[in-house]
């Protein structure tokens, strides 16, 4: 933590003449101090890390949003934010067979297509797939409501919402 502080604590002399990198890294660095344990803040202070670089021009903040990502996944293992900050601070650093990579797992672990044998998730959901076959419902009711099915759907890219906004349906 201290690391991050002394990284900006020499341009903060007043909130106007700062940059919208600086303020994000000292809210995000005020945030940490508050709540150390909270995953999100590192997530934020790595952005941040990284918008600070595209503004000045000096990669050395890359080492210390990589620390700041490090230390996100050793509090949440599983967070999706970290993981996009380390695509992008793979991009910053030109390495994008790596940035390829990460994002190719991050899309997986979204969609779950294609099925990956390795995958637990994946192969969870074959062992309970079910063999239908049309017209199985095919049967009298004798009220409304006595037979009701369900149907799986796809959002075929990760930014497919519902008409009003909804990102989950059943």
């Amino acid at each position: 933590i201290m690391l991050f502080t002394a990284v900006v604590l020499h341009a903060e002399p007043n909130i106007e003449s700062q940059t919208p990198a600086e303020r994000r890294v000292s809210q995000a660095n005020q945030a940490i101090a508050e709540a150390p344990s909270r995953y999100q803040n590192y997530n934020d202070l790595a952005f941040a890390l990284i918008r600070r670089v595209r503004e000045t021009g000096d990669p050395s903040y890359y080492d210390a949003a990589s620390d700041a990502i490090q230390i996100s996944f050793s509090i949440d293992p599983d967070n999706w934010e970290a993981r996009k900050a380390k695509t992008e601070l793979l991009l910053g650093k030109r390495q994008f067979q790596a940035a390829l990579e990460e994002a190719k797992s991050l899309k997986h672990r979204l969609t779950h297509l294609p099925k990956n044998p390795h995958c637990q998730a994946c192969q969870e959901a074959k062992m309970k797939q079910v063999c239908s076959r049309r017209g199985a419902f095919q049967r009298p009711t004798e009220r409304f409501g006595q037979l009701i099915t369900f149907d799986h759907m796809f959002s075929a890219q990760a930014r497919m919402v519902g008409l009003s906004g909804e990102l989950h349906a059943f």
